[in-house]
């Protein structure tokens, strides 16, 4: 029930302008907000807690939701790694094929953002100079 009253994303193929990205955004916060809460001692969030319970559905459901599968608990580990540690493979499957799909929606909903900022920008000139030293091998330098 909690995961259906969820705002949903729209499709990141239409996001085209700074204005639907940021809206896109702010719903993504909102769904954010719900999906990755760390109220628990160890900072897991539920998504880390169905991977931890080896339960496929819960992980399918809050995934496809939107929940933000590189997010570390206390320990250090991400639900991803968890799964790979408990050798689940069907939760490993399911979180695999939906982190690659909402990494690419983030993206697109950030790319007009970037390409608005980048028009807005000045050009600029800018020069690199390399200078190679070694006092272990002393050629290294005179060769670069």
């Amino acid at each position: 029930r909690l995961l259906s009253s969820l705002p949903k994303l729209g499709d990141p193929e239409q996001i085209r302008t700074e204005s639907d990205s940021l809206s896109q955004e702010r719903v993504a916060d909102k769904i954010s907000a719900v999906l990755d809460r760390r109220d628990v001692p160890s900072r897991e969030t539920p998504l880390h807690l169905a991977v931890r319970l080896n339960d496929v559905f819960a992980a399918r459901a809050i995934s496809s939701a939107g929940a933000d599968i590189s997010l570390h608990n206390a320990a250090g580990w991400n639900p991803l790694q968890e799964a790979f540690c408990r050798r689940n493979s069907e939760v490993m499957k399911v979180l695999l094929r939906h982190h690659h799909r909402l990494a690419w929606c983030k993206w697109r909903r950030r790319l007009p953002r970037l390409i608005a900022v980048l028009r807005r920008m000045r050009d600029f000139y800018m020069e690199i100079s390399f200078h190679f030293e070694s006092s272990v091998i002393p050629f290294v330098g005179k060769m670069a």
